[in-house]
């Protein structure tokens, strides 16, 4: 006798697709729907909440990949700024070795445990901007004056404009996360229902059907066939 497997799916559109289509039998059938024998699940009710799941997932969806691209196009100039900062931290160290409570004048916060200086680089996103800001702008206050000329590898000159950039697109991405969490949270307040319906209105059909289990693709459940390997025929021994 054949033996066929009914899954339910893994991509969330396509159990909701299916989802849809197990109402549209029921609703069909009306008060002659075997599924009127489910307890825990109504098929009338969940009928309404499949559109409003499937718009909240397409809109997380939709925020999700423009949260990815925002958070990419931060991280296009992000690393220069990390980078920027420590050096100008390390080469300040070198310039004020007597004095490291100069730092303080580009943004830096300088302790001074057991006597020697400490001046951590934020690792807050937005923190690690504002303080690159900071830097900027004490860099263009003192001109051609700046100590910071001395730095070879980067220039706060150029940098300068570009810092506000990435702060807005860093701030961009983080309201996007939010909002996709937010609509996969509105998402996922009604989505276990469906799937566990879904298996429950397997199962219930797989019971009455049992002879004949491809029926259940009349609810648009995928039916497939298993096809059992041959056991290996033992080797003659010797």
């Amino acid at each position: 006798m054949a033996k066929y497997k009914v899954s339910i799916p893994e991509n969330v559109e396509e159990q909701l697709d299916l989802a849809t289509r197990v109402a549209a039998r029921h609703a069909l059938d009306g008060a002659s729907s075997i599924l009127n024998n489910l307890q825990d699940y109504s098929w009338n009710g969940l009928a309404a909440t499949i559109p409003t799941c499937l718009a909240h997932h397409r809109d997380a969806e939709n925020l999700r990949r423009q949260m990815i691209e925002a958070y990419q196009m931060r991280d296009q100039q992000f690393p220069t700024f990390v980078k920027a900062v420590r050096a100008t931290r390390d080469y300040l160290l070198g310039v004020f070795r007597a004095t490291p409570a100069r730092l303080g004048d580009w943004g830096f916060d300088v302790t001074m445990p057991n006597g020697r200086p400490r001046v951590a680089i934020p690792d807050n996103v937005e923190q690690l901007l504002t303080l690159a800001g900071l830097i900027a702008q004490k860099h263009a206050a003192d001109g051609a004056s700046s100590v910071l000329n001395g730095l070879s590898d980067f220039n706060w000159t150029t940098l300068a404009p570009t810092i506000a950039i990435c702060l807005t697109k860093h701030q961009e991405a983080e309201s996007l996360k939010f909002n996709t969490d937010e609509a996969y949270q509105l998402r996922n307040q009604l989505l276990p229902a469906i799937v566990n319906a879904l298996k429950a209105t397997r199962d219930l059909l797989l019971g009455a059907f049992a002879s004949t289990p491809t029926r259940l693709g009349d609810w648009g459940f995928d039916v497939a066939q298993v096809t059992r390997k041959p056991k290996p025929k033992p080797q003659p021994t010797a």
